[in-house]
C-alpha cells in the first residue's frame, strides 16, 4: 500500500510539473507572437508608414472634433451671456413696472382724495 501512495504521489508530482512546464511554455508563446510581430512591422517601413499615416489621420480628425466641439462649446457660453443680459434687462424692466404701479397706486389714492375735496366743495358752494 505504501509503495502504491509513494507512485501515485510521484505520479501526482510529474503531472504538476508537465502543467507547469505547459503554462510556461504557454506564456513563453504568447509574447514571442507580439514580439515578432513588433519586429515584422519595424522591419517592414512600408506597413511602418501606413501606420503612422492612418495614426496622423485619426490624430486630424480628432483635432478637428475638439475643434467643432471648442466652437459649439464657444457658441453655448455667447449664448448664455446674451440670455443672462436679456434676464438682468426683464428684471430691471420688471422693477421698473414694479415703481410705475406703485406710482399710478399713489396717484390713484391722490386722485381719490382730490375727488372727495371737490365734492366737499362742490357740496359747500351748493350751499352758500
Amino acid at each position: 500500500d505504501d509503495d502504491d501512495e509513494e507512485e501515485e504521489e510521484e505520479e501526482d508530482d510529474d503531472e504538476k510539473e508537465d502543467d507547469e512546464e505547459e503554462a510556461k511554455l504557454d506564456m513563453a508563446q504568447s509574447l514571442v507572437l507580439p514580439l515578432r510581430d513588433l519586429v515584422d512591422i519595424m522591419n517592414d517601413p512600408v506597413r511602418l508608414r501606413q501606420d503612422n499615416k492612418a495614426k496622423a489621420r485619426l490624430l486630424r480628425k480628432l483635432a478637428d472634433e475638439s475643434n467643432r466641439k471648442t466652437d459649439v462649446i464657444g457658441r453655448l457660453v455667447r449664448e448664455n451671456e446674451r440670455l443672462r443680459a436679456k434676464c438682468k434687462d426683464a428684471d430691471d424692466k420688471d422693477d421698473i413696472i414694479e415703481r410705475l404701479c406703485d406710482h399710478c397706486g399713489e396717484l390713484e389714492a391722490e386722485l381719490d382724495t382730490l375727488s372727495s375735496k371737490l365734492a366737499r366743495a362742490e357740496k359747500a358752494a351748493a350751499r352758500a
